[in-house]
């Protein structure tokens, strides 16, 4: 028996991935992300290593890797994810030089974008509260996500 609100037994491709760990990110209250360094592809890393652990007997198929760089410590995955999700009008980047990531999905639609994915909305939450966990340098919408693991970095 499956509960409400999941699809099990699908592929979940780089594209889902990013759309549930952002949509997780924002009911968490995360507005903003800066992206600028070696620190943020290993929290995207360790979000993605949650991900996969807590895919284990739910029957889904992981359709992508995420892995760094071993000199540089960046993500060429994580980069082409996050142009697509750009794309698709989920987030955008501050100019000149693209350092702050702004999620552009909103609080009030979190549920239809994680009921929407492959998959159990938990799966994205549990990637997000490993992604807060590894990286502190996030604006946040609600002083209450501090107590997450998270500090506001401004």
């Amino acid at each position: 028996m499956t509960p409400t609100g999941t699809n099990t037994r699908q592929r979940i491709s780089l594209d889902a991935f990013i759309t549930g760990l952002l949509a997780a990110l924002a009911e968490t209250g995360t507005r903003a992300i800066s992206v600028v360094n070696a620190p943020f592809y290993a929290a995207m890393h360790a979000a993605f290593a949650e991900f996969e652990n807590s895919c284990t007997g739910f029957g889904t198929k992981l359709t992508f890797w995420i892995t760094l760089h071993p000199v540089y410590q960046d993500s060429a995955d994580v980069r082409e994810g996050l142009t697509r999700a750009a794309v698709r009008g989920l987030v955008t980047f501050d100019s000149p030089h693209f350092v702050m990531m702004r999620i552009v999905v909103t609080e009030q639609d979190c549920t239809s974008y994680l009921e929407g994915l492959p998959g159990t909305p938990d799966l994205y939450r549990s990637a997000a509260a490993a992604f807060l966990t590894a990286y502190s340098r996030v604006v946040s919408a609600q002083p209450a996500i501090q107590s997450r693991g998270a500090r506001v970095w401004k």
